[in-house]
C-alpha cells in the first residue's frame, strides 16, 4: 500500500494571507485524531498521521479498514442512522477504540459531514477531570439556567457583553475573555473584557478590517467555536492510500490546523492558547467572544458546548439589547434638550 501525504502548500505571508485556503490546510492540531470515512462501508479512507501516537495503530494498518473493526457496533449504527439526518443527535459520542493487544481507549467522538460531502470523525481523548463541568445533564442544565437568568436581567448591550465575558471566563478559566465587535466596514473593537489583574487591558482597542482576513471571517460564520490549545503545536498531516484525493474541506473540523500567520499573531500577543465563539446576527458575523491564555490550555468538548450555547444565546439577544441601548441614548438626548 502506498501512503500519500500532502503538505506542500505555498508559503503564507502577510502579503498573501487573504488568499490562504485556510479551510483546506491538509493537516490538524495534534490533540486528536481525524478520520475520513467512505459512504458505503464506513471504511477509513484518510487518517491523520498521529494515529500511532494516540491510537497505537499506524495509518497503513487503519487505511481501507472498516471503522467497525475498531469501535463498537452500536456506535457504527449511530453514525449510519445519522447519515441523512443530523449528526448533532449523537455528538459527542463516547467511543471505545480497540488498540493493538485488545486494549481500549475512550474518546469523545465528534462526527459531521464536510461541506464537500465526506463523513468526518474526530476523536479527542476523554479527560478524567473536566474543570467546572461534567457530563451529567443536570449540571449542564443548571449551568445554562443560571446564566440565562442573569442574561434576562441585563438592560442593554454593554451589560450583556460584560456578563458574558465574566461567565465564559468563570466556566473556562481563561486568563482573558473579550467581546470583539465589528462595524459596517469590518473594523473591530474590544467592547467588553474580563482578565487577570496582571494583564494589560485591551478594552477599547480598535483593529482594522485586515486584522482578520475575509475567508477567516467567513469560517467564523460556518463554525461557532474555534479552539487552539497550544500555539506551539506541530501540524499533523492527513494521509491516504494510493491516490491522494481532493483536499478535505475542514471548515467544520474542530481539529483543523491553524494559519501560520494567525499563530505568529498570537505569539506576538504572548498568547499560548486561544478560543473564539462566533456572535452572529442576521446570518452575518457581528463579533467574537475571544479567549486568551498565557500557557497551553485544552478545553473539553462538554465545556466548549456550554460556551458555544452561550454564544448562540447572546446572538439571539443582540438585536433587543442594541435596541434598548439606542432607546436609552435617545432618551438621554431628549432629556438634555429638555433641560436647555
Amino acid at each position: 500500500m502506498n501512503i500519500n501525504t500532502v503538505n506542500d502548500l505555498e508559503a503564507v505571508s502577510v502579503t498573501n494571507c487573504d488568499r490562504e485556503p485556510i479551510h483546506t490546510p491538509r493537516s490538524i492540531q495534534p490533540h486528536g485524531v481525524l478520520m475520513v470515512l467512505t459512504e458505503d462501508e464506513l471504511k477509513i479512507s484518510q487518517i491523520s498521521a498521529n494515529s500511532l501516537d494516540i491510537l497505537g495503530l499506524a495509518p497503513e494498518y487503519l487505511l481501507d479498514r472498516p471503522l467497525a473493526d475498531f469501535i463498537g457496533s452500536d456506535r457504527v449504527i449511530d453514525i449510519v442512522n445519522c447519515l441523512e439526518r443530523n449528526f448533532e443527535n449523537i455528538n459527542p459520542s463516547t467511543i471505545s477504540f480497540v488498540r493493538a493487544g485488545s486494549s481500549t481507549l475512550n474518546f469523545n467522538g465528534i462526527v459531521h459531514r464536510a461541506i464537500s460531502g465526506e463523513i468526518v470523525l474526530e476523536l479527542e481523548l476523554l479527560t478524567d477531570n473536566i474543570d467546572n463541568l461534567n457530563k451529567d445533564f443536570l449540571h449542564f442544565y443548571l449551568q445554562i439556567k443560571n446564566t440565562l437568568a442573569k442574561i434576562q436581567t441585563v438592560a442593554n448591550l454593554s451589560e450583556l457583553c460584560n456578563l458574558i465575558v465574566e461567565e465564559i471566563r468563570r466556566i473556562t478559566g481563561f486568563d482573558r475573555v473579550m467581546v470583539y465587535r465589528f462595524n459596517e466596514q469590518g473594523d473591530g473593537e474590544v467592547i467588553a473584557e474580563s482578565k487577570q489583574d496582571h494583564l494589560d487591558a485591551f478594552l477599547g482597542m480598535h483593529y482594522p478590517d485586515s486584522d482578520i482576513p475575509k475567508q477567516a471571517k467567513h469560517l467564523y460564520t460556518l463554525s461557532w467555536l474555534r479552539l487552539i490549545p497550544d500555539i506551539d503545536y506541530q501540524p499533523i498531516a492527513l494521509v491516504a492510500s494510493d491516490n491522494m484525493p481532493t483536499p478535505l474541506d475542514m471548515s467544520h473540523c474542530n481539529l483543523r490546523s491553524v494559519s501560520p500567520i494567525h499563530i505568529e499573531y498570537l505569539k506576538n500577543m504572548e498568547v499560548a492558547a486561544s478560543m473564539s465563539v462566533s456572535l452572529i446576527q442576521k446570518q452575518e458575523l457581528w463579533g467574537l467572544i475571544a479567549c486568551h491564555h498565557c500557557s497551553p490550555k485544552f478545553i473539553p468538548y462538554e465545556v466548549r458546548t456550554v460556551c458555544e450555547f452561550l454564544g448562540q444565546l447572546m446572538s439571539t439577544e443582540l438585536a433587543n439589547k442594541e435596541a434598548n441601548e439606542n432607546l436609552d441614548y435617545k432618551l438621554q438626548l431628549k432629556n438634555i434638550v429638555s433641560a436647555q
